[in-house]
């Protein structure tokens, strides 16, 4: 019997039909271990806890049922389904922070040890990975010797990081409903679900501040919506656990903005639930308002800061930029500024997958980010910068865009039909050619050519460094070839991606199977080659340890560190695979890509390096192969026959 909940049900029903059993003896009947066992019997003991019978396990006695039998075989007929105690090292992880989350007190490894089925050194050992991970968020994990762990943040803090779980655990449970004329936002979960805090109360808090928005008119985009939800969901709980705000919040007085609107709020939840929320939580709610009409689709472009949008233009000099990215930016970063003012922060689910897939956008947004914090003195974290990376990596693909279409004129001495059809047939049959004029011959000397890269034209034409290519007007086999050709060596980014690719990759900068046993020796080793071969200027490695504390480079089983350009004199790509697998940040990585990038690339250039080294990293297969690898030059020449 694989499914838990039928074997708890099933184990209810014997239990309710004998007098006494043990461990072992289930086990047998089941088909199970002991140990899964007692975690079934301690899964059972919690959900039925207050119950009119109790399942209970005694040492030396075995398990029995006690109380109301003929209750217990009612229950189980109409028996749920329930969520595993956790059963790996990960899942335990999550556990232990969600209980550390939910309490101010201490907590016990051995009770947590009890409550898990599992040793007192597991426990331990899960509470050291979660105590660097904690650490990492510059987040205290408190100990004591007697009496446990507990979380030394504030009240608020503590309300931030239950969101960030609650927003991740419930994303995918927000639906659109609309009834033939509106439209709302609708939550699914199953109202006895229980995360942190009880999903039914999630779906009042939905109902309500939908109610409060039709009222007040009050816009909320998708994610400021279900984002305040959670909020005052967790808020609520806390204060029913007797655990309200210690003070009132700053900037958040009588008169300041959007007061009015969370007082509305708070009556409103105490009409509709009978739960009276003190002064420091109607507060905790105005701030909430403040940021949501903060927000990017509650600014207009003249509300825009003005040094905002200078700020972007002189760190995107060397980049570039169009209008559409620095409003776009511009209108992003004065809602973020407005909303970090009041310290709300909002989480971002794809921030992993912005990191990995979007590392150049990525990189320039941080760059970004570190500008925007000296200059208005805010903080943004990871998540904030990821959504500067899409405004980034879509001016990006927009230049990729153009630069991956080829402008041409048609001249054609033939008469305007046939000048027409020879243009629909190039559009149709080479979609990478955007026909920007179509002329007669009389008229070429009246054009501009300033953004013109080839003249497809049925006579010889000689303009002054502008390919020409010549057709019929009827557009032979040998025409469409030679056009095939002009195509491919004006855009065959593939092969560019590879030599662009390969001209970073050198012998003396490949490793295989390096002994080394940390992130810090593997830097170190890399550092110490590339300013011994001239690669890097002293300096590099302090560089890219400062790097690596702003936000991780490490991809899951791979990483990708680099230093300011500053100490890089010649661009190089060092490539060290690892005997075993160190740590990166949160990740477990097997082969390090130290991309050295000395500043004179052109963004083509870049393009075709990211391009080409994400189509490698995005090969699992071939990743596996090359850390398969033992012997450095077979490395070397393996990466060299790839690229």
């Amino acid at each position: 019997m694989k499914d838990p909940s039928e074997r708890r049900q099933a184990i209810i029903k014997k239990l309710a039909s004998i007098k006494q059993t043990t461990a072992s003896e289930l086990a047998q009947v089941f088909g199970v271990s002991s140990k899964t066992i007692y975690k079934d019997i301690a899964a059972l003991q919690k959900k039925f806890e207050g119950h009119a019978f109790q399942i209970v396990s005694r040492p030396h006695y075995g398990i029995y049922l006690s109380g109301d039998k003929n209750e217990a075989l009612n229950v189980s007929k109409r028996f749920a389904p329930f969520a595993e105690l956790p059963n790996n090292d990960q899942e335990r992880i999550h556990y232990i922070y969600n209980r550390l989350l939910h309490t101010n007190d201490f907590i016990s490894p051995i009770r947590l040890a009890q409550d898990l089925y599992v040793s007192e050194r597991t426990i331990e050992r899960n509470i050291s990975s979660l105590a660097r991970d904690l650490q990492r968020q510059n987040i205290e994990l408190e100990k004591n010797l007697g009496r446990g762990y507990r979380l030394k943040v504030s009240e608020a803090k503590r309300r931030n990081l239950m969101f960030q779980i609650l927003n991740q655990y419930w994303g995918q449970s927000w639906k659109v409903a609309g009834n033939g004329q509106q439209a709302s936002i609708q939550f699914e979960k199953e109202p006895e679900d229980d995360h942190l805090v009880s999903g039914s109360l999630v779906q009042k808090l939905t109902d309500i501040l939908d109610q409060f928005s039709e009222q007040q008119s009050f816009k909320f985009n998708d994610y400021e919506f279900q984002s305040l939800v959670i909020h005052l969901a967790i808020a609520i709980s806390r204060v029913k656990e007797g655990r309200p705000l210690a003070k009132k919040l700053a900037g958040t007085d009588e008169r300041a903005e959007q007061r009015q609107n969370a007082e509305k709020l708070t009556e409103m939840i105490k009409n509709l639930l009978g739960i009276s929320l003190p002064p420091q939580e109607t507060s905790y709610i105005q701030l909430h308002l403040i940021a949501a009409t903060a927000s990017p689709v509650q600014l207009e472009q003249k509300e825009v800061d003005q040094s905002v949008s200078e700020l972007i233009r002189n760190e995107l000099l060397d980049v570039g930029y169009d209008d559409k990215l620095i409003q776009g930016l511009a209108v992003h970063l004065t809602s973020t500024i407005k909303r970090l003012k009041v310290q709300i922060s909002i989480s971002n689910p794809y921030t992993k997958q912005i990191k990995k897939n979007y590392q150049q956008a990525f990189e320039l947004a941080l760059h970004l980010a570190s500008s925007v914090e000296g200059q208005y003195g805010v903080v943004l974290n990871d998540d904030e910068a990821a959504y500067l990376a899409l405004h980034i990596e879509a001016y990006l693909e927009r230049t990729r865009f153009d630069r991956h279409m080829i402008n041409a004129a048609i001249v054609c001495s033939t008469g305007q039909g046939s000048a027409q059809l020879l243009a629909a047939k190039i559009r149709n049959e080479f979609p990478q050619i955007s026909i920007s004029g179509i002329w007669s011959a009389s008229e070429l000397k009246t054009k501009d050519f300033i953004r013109i890269d080839c003249i497809i034209s049925t006579i010889n034409v000689e303009i002054l460094e502008i390919p020409t290519i010549l057709v019929s007007p009827f557009l032979t086999a040998d025409d469409r070839h030679a056009i095939d050709n002009f195509v491919e060596q004006t855009l065959g980014s593939g092969k560019k991606d590879q030599q662009e690719f390969g001209r970073l990759i050198f012998p003396e900068l490949t490793w295989a199977h390096s002994t080394a046993k940390s992130q810090a020796q593997v830097l170190q080793l890399i550092c110490q080659q590339l300013v011994a071969d001239g690669f890097a200027k002293d300096g590099v490695l302090e560089s890219t340890l400062k790097r690596e504390q702003i936000s991780s480079t490490g991809f899951e089983m791979y990483a990708l560190p680099h230093a300011d350009p500053h100490f890089i004199k010649h661009s190089a790509l060092a490539i060290c695979t690892l005997e075993q697998p160190v740590k990166w940040g949160e990740n477990e990585v097997s082969a390090v890509f130290f991309l050295a990038m000395d500043g004179t690339k052109s963004q083509q250039q870049l393009d075709h390096i990211f391009d080409y080294f994400y189509r490698v990293t995005s090969d699992q297969k071939l990743l596996q192969r090359l850390i398969k690898i033992t012997d450095s030059q077979q490395l070397y020449q393996a990466i060299i026959g790839e690229s």
